[in-house]
């Protein structure tokens, strides 16, 4: 007779009554619903069956040890640990850790539990006279758990299942993954894909993405075991493994896997994801070809207003889906359409169908249209969303729409909420873009200003960074109502996307109004996403969600080519450099040294980035320094430091803690441009870029010193409006 032993599965939060059900279905008994999931009774072989079977948990761990009580103290949980006879489960030579979960008086910090742990498991080796285990955080032999119940007491458990069960091994590390393939099977189970599939039914993934939800249900009618794909690695150096049962049971499974049979022979309806995106298309049927379900799958690229249901031989199917969430306003407005667009897809071709829908934004269900038959809370990371089943109705019919469905944008109609003025931006976008886009294209353009308030009711600017928008609005005049001014953005938005053809993902919006003090380089965010533009020879990294900024001035394009024109075996001092552009462009230009100048850590890490990106090595020629400028400029003076082209950008204004003193432009440019004027070489220039509402360059601060000049350097996609800064050529008299 088999001894019985108590295990522990976990599961994101809203999926432990799945899990629940599946585990009952591998043998499991005695199954308590717990918070993060499912505790269960079993042999050995359950909770193997469990490490091998499961598609919802996201680890299988056995309890080795319980404290029926509170912990009154830290001792107690090493006593705990202390009688557990380590050698049954952890041999001299192997490396371990100890995680800890929950709460208890006994510990102010889980990293002082997981230490007492610890602590016995080497004290109970040193006295028996074995040799000392080795602690490894990354990669350990054995993987620990310590959990802290409060006043029910404490439970040590061993991880049966390595890195986690959510990893199968099929998708690419570097793919964005908005879904767990844990959580994707999950969603499948409470759509009842396996009902659906045992009649032969379809399943559509419009927005498939990385195919995630796809390749899971495909994995599900070939009845493969997830541990077939990637095997649990956590017992197999648990020194009481037992390898000839894991062994039976892989055998089993690969006798049950059905991945090299014939879906169709087998009663398999289509299998289907689409995406709008051909490089997700692709990532997605890479990630197919790896977990050997391609020939169960079809991935194509179509756009969810142009697709109809895939033919069956049955009525009906099953639709799932996990939009984006829209977690910034651009991406909220633009998902708008997306929801317009997906429910009147399943009215005008999905009729019997079933349309499951994952969303972590309420208010935008409403666009769908639908009504709900069904609810489930589920959370996806952090992010609390619904899984909402729609069944739709065999003589659905589309929704009325207003406005003119024959108009390029016509059907954005219903969610516009000023069509008319949002007409003429839109054309007002296709005329500027019709101009711009070929010069763009032959200058190898990937960053630039597409419209910049040409319309008054509009006052936003939008910019295109390859194929993502940046819109800016403009802070609206107090005159303006408030319901007004978030009208027109969310108009903006709409139309911007629609003319320039941008997906939610890749829409950001900004609000601009005069920064004061610090403001101007606050963090607004912590996303991290990064990209690259192309500018002619030179690519630069641009971040477009974290800061005001994104990381290269666009209005500066021609400043930047100024400056590489003259840079040609010349030394260039970038004072202000932000992320070094002007620098970057310079030394591709062919400049015998460049000198970026900045107080910020981040900027002189991203202009290290852009100068890796160009292959260009800081070093002697190219130096990196993280100084206050005008202290720069003092200290240069008096090394008699010379160079022939000086680039300075000051910020308006700066009272960063690293200076000694504030900066205000209008104030102390004089005083910059004198000691600037020290550090030329004869035949040196100075170019000067003041960004300051009313600017006036102080003459008389310069006068004996520095001859001045105005540049027009206005690239062609400012030319539109008059420039509010100034651009001057300064060399010495």
């Amino acid at each position: 007779m088999s001894t019985t032993l108590r295990f522990f599965a976990t599961a994101a939060r809203g999926l432990v009554e799945v899990l629940e059900t599946e585990l009952a279905a591998l043998g499991a008994s005695d199954l308590v619903r717990l918070p993060g999931g499912v505790a269960f009774a079993g042999s050995l072989e359950v909770g193997y069956r469990a490490c091998l079977w499961s598609r919802v948990a996201g680890r299988v761990l056995l309890e080795i040890a319980a404290a029926p009580a509170a912990l009154h103290s830290p001792d107690a949980l090493y006593e705990l640990a202390l009688d557990v006879d380590w050698a049954e489960h952890l041999a001299g030579e192997r490396s371990f850790c100890v995680d800890v979960s929950g709460k208890s008086r006994a510990f102010d910090n889980p990293q002082f539990a997981a230490l007492r742990v610890k602590d016995a498991v080497v004290d109970q080796r040193r006295a028996r006279g074995a040799s000392r285990p080795r602690v490894d955080t990354d990669r350990p032999d054995v993987r620990l758990h310590a959990h802290l119940d409060g006043d029910a007491g404490a439970r040590l458990l061993l991880d049966l299942s390595g890195a986690g069960l959510h990893r199968r091994g099929y998708r690419d590390s570097k793919a964005r993954a908005p879904l767990r393939e844990t959580l994707a099977a999950a969603l499948l189970l409470l759509a009842e894909w396996p009902t659906h599939r045992a009649a032969g039914r379809p399943l559509l993934d419009p927005m498939c993405g990385s195919g995630t939800l796809v390749i899971e249900a495909a994995l599900l009618a070939a009845d493969t075991a997830p541990g077939l794909l990637s095997e649990p690695a956590g017992m197999l150096r648990w020194s009481g493994h037992d390898p000839a049962l894991w062994r039976r049971l892989l055998d089993e499974a690969a006798e049950r896997d059905q991945r090299a049979g014939t879906p169709k022979r087998l009663g398999c309806g289509p299998i289907v994801g689409r995406d709008v995106d051909p490089r997700a298309v692709r990532a997605a049927e890479a990630s197919a070809q790896r977990a050997g379900v391609a020939d169960w799958t079809t991935f194509e690229r179509v756009a969810i207003a142009e697709g109809s249901a895939p033919r069956a031989h049955v009525r009906g199917g099953l639709l799932i889906t996990n939009p984006p969430y829209g977690q910034r306003l651009g991406h909220l407005t633009v998902l708008e359409r997306l929801y317009l667009e997906l429910g009147d897809a399943l009215r005008a071709h999905f009729g019997g169908w079933r349309a499951f829908v994952l969303s972590g934004q309420r208010e935008l269900t409403s666009a769908l249209g639908l009504r709900a038959a069904r609810r489930h809370r589920v959370f996806n990371g952090a992010i609390e969303c619904r899984l909402l089943d729609y069944p739709i109705e065999e003589d659905a019919r589309p929704r009325h729409r207003d406005g003119d469905g024959d108009s390029a944008h016509g059907k954005l109609a219903p969610i516009l909420r000023s069509a008319e003025q949002a007409k003429s931006f839109a054309n007002r976008l296709r005329k500027n873009l019709q101009a711009l886009e070929p010069w763009a294209r032959s200058s190898n353009v990937e960053a630039y200003r597409v419209y910049d308030s040409d319309i008054p009711e509009f006052a936003v600017a939008v910019d295109r960074y390859g194929r993502r928008l940046c819109i800016s609005e403009y802070a609206a005049p107090r005159s303006v109502k408030r319901e007004d001014a978030e009208a027109r953005l969310h108009d903006a938005i709409l139309v911007a996307a629609e003319v320039l053809d941008a997906r939610a993902d890749d829409v950001y919006v900004k609000v601009r109004s005069r920064q004061r003090g610090a403001q101007q380089y606050e963090r607004l965010a912590e996303s991290g996403v990064f990209f690259v533009v192309r500018e002619g020879r030179a690519r630069f990294r641009v971040n477009l969600g974290d800061y005001l900024d994104t990381g290269l001035f666009l209005d500066h394009r021609d400043v930047r080519a100024y400056l590489a024109e003259r840079a040609r075996g010349k030394r260039l001092l970038n004072l202000f450099s932000y992320t070094a552009s002007a620098s970057v462009v310079a030394a591709l230009a062919g400049a015998k040294q460049t000198t970026s100048v900045d107080m910020s850590n981040t900027y002189q890490a991203w202009a290290r980035e852009n100068f890796t990106l160009n292959r260009l090595e800081i070093g002697a020629a190219h130096r990196l320094e993280r100084e206050d400028c005008l202290r720069f400029v003092e200290q240069a003076a008096a090394r008699r430091r010379r160079y022939d082209l000086i680039f300075c950008n000051p910020p308006s204004f700066s009272n960063s803690k690293r200076m000694r003193e504030a900066f205000d432009i209008k104030r102390d440019h004089g005083a910059l441009l004198r000691g600037a004027a020290d550090l030329l070489a004869p035949g040196g220039e100075i170019v000067f870029a003041a960004h300051a509402r009313g600017f006036q360059l102080d003459e008389a601060a310069i006068a004996g010193r520095l001859q001045h000049e105005p540049l027009a350097l206005v690239p062609r996609d400012f030319a539109r409006k008059a420039r509010t800064y100034t651009i001057l050529r300064l060399s010495r008299v």
